[in-house]
């Protein structure tokens, strides 16, 4: 099963309610790191045949 590393920097609010917004969604794991302006670094390892509708999503959502 080949697998991607999805990795997104959001803001404080966005990171807190990520994995609500990846709940359905076909991924092996979630991390969040916080930064120093109090957002998160947020990686999700995702299988390859899922990166595009992740990072649809993730972009719909996220992007300004």
């Amino acid at each position: 099963m080949p697998l991607r590393l999805l990795q997104v920097s959001v803001g404080k609010e966005d990171g807190e309610r990520l994995s609500d917004a990846l709940e359905g969604q076909a991924f092996q794991r979630l991390w969040l790191e916080p930064l120093s302006d109090g957002g998160f670094l947020a990686r999700a390892l995702v299988q390859v045949e899922e990166t595009e509708s992740i990072t649809d999503l993730l972009t719909a959502r996220y992007s300004g």
